[in-house]
């Protein structure tokens, strides 16, 4: 009985003799594409050699070179009376170390409905357009497997290196090093880590403490002590770092930390803001001002608000963080610390550029700072 791996082998493969890519490699890499993209997986077969080569109107010895070398880079293994069959490998041994330079970047990204994301994408393609490299832009939707199989894929399409940005507000927390349970700082490809302070390695990261300090700290200036944050899974190091901020600010005007007022959300939207402030105002609890660590919970919050007849900023007064260009066109205006994302993505190309090319690096670590951008949303005027 044929394996139905191999009607998928026998539809996918293909060779081109006019190519300067010899077949051996044509057919390896096929082969590797269709295991990472999991289209053929762990315990599958592949074909005969001699029926492959058939197949394919080639030298059966350029298939078996084809199997030894997926086999050297363990992908499969081959053991006679039962064929060449799939393992389930380890990512780092199936990267070659002899690379050649294919100008293209690898992007990981947890959610492009997120506008923070696009922001980031537009800065780093600036740089890639600048230097003649490609992006290969992959959205996980904050999902574990997804991520790990993108990653898998960028990989083996060979990528010259890979923006890895965080995420964690889906079903798991876990960062990219646990997401594909291995050393990533030994690989031959090089990585740069987006806004992800737990993760050891060459990043470029935002200051989400302190972005988290201002826009607490203003709010206290304005007289309100009871203050709310909406923020998202406090599992993830970044948000952690904004709720820092939080309590710092609180800690210093000697004002008390109130975990009711503390607010996880399960995603970054507008749905998500409007939905976690209705439960607060439904509760009873209602503060005189909330930080919204997100501005897409900001503009949830407004309309939560708006709907119980409650004035922004007269009843509630509301900071939001990101400062994306939504800010500027909400009902009063959005008062927001601005991170600056173009300049994320922009710092992170070149960081990963010079990593590629192997050009001297003076920070492993690179942080840029946030500022506070004031508008109506807080009860001031809006700066010019």
């Amino acid at each position: 009985m044929k394996h139905p791996s191999y009607a998928i082998i026998f539809d996918r493969v293909r060779i081109d003799e006019k190519q300067d890519r010899p077949l051996v490699a044509q057919i390896a890499d096929q082969i590797h594409w269709l295991i990472v993209s999991k289209q053929i997986n762990p315990g599958d077969r592949l074909p005969p050699v001699r029926e492959l080569a058939r197949h394919l109107q080639i030298n059966l010895h350029t298939v078996r070179a084809a199997y030894h070398r997926l086999e050297e880079n363990k992908m499969i293994y081959t053991r006679r009376g039962i064929g060449s069959v799939v393992v389930d490998y380890d990512l780092s041994d199936t990267i070659c170390t002899n690379r050649i330079l294919t100008h293209t970047f690898g992007v990981i990204v947890p959610d492009l409905a997120n506008p923070f994301y696009p922001a980031f994408l537009s800065g780093a393609a600036r740089v890639a357009q600048k230097h003649h490299v490609l992006l290969m832009t992959s959205d996980t939707q904050d999902n574990r497997k997804l991520a790990k199989a993108y990653f898998e894929m960028l990989i083996a399409k060979h990528v010259d290196g890979i923006l890895l940005a965080p995420w964690g507000m889906g079903p798991h927390d876990d960062n990219i090093v646990s997401i594909v349970n291995g050393d990533l700082y030994n690989y031959p490809v090089p990585l740069v880590f987006v806004d992800q302070p737990d993760v050891d390695g060459y990043a470029v990261l935002l200051d989400s403490k302190n972005a988290g300090f201002l826009a607490t700290q203003h709010l206290i200036e304005h007289g309100h002590t009871k203050i709310a944050i909406i923020t998202g899974r406090l599992s993830v190091p970044t948000l952690y770092q904004v709720f820092e901020g939080y309590l710092s600010a609180l800690e210093l005007h000697g004002l008390k930390y109130c975990p009711q007022l503390v607010i996880e959300a399960d995603n970054f939207s507008y749905a998500e803001g409007y939905r976690v402030t209705r439960t607060l105002i439904e509760s009873g609890n209602l503060p005189t001002a909330i930080f919204a660590a997100g501005d897409m919970f900001a503009v949830g919050a407004m309309k939560a608000l708006r709907e119980k007849k409650l004035q922004v900023p007269g009843d509630v007064a509301i900071v939001g963080y990101n400062n994306i260009d939504v800010a500027n066109f909400t009902q009063p205006t959005l008062t927001s610390v601005s991170t600056p994302i173009q300049e994320l993505g922009e710092k992170s190309a070149e960081l990963l550029l010079k990593l590629v090319n192997r050009e001297p690096v003076a920070q492993r670590k690179i942080v840029l700072p946030s500022r506070l951008i004031v508008r109506e949303s807080c009860g001031c005027q809006p700066s010019k």
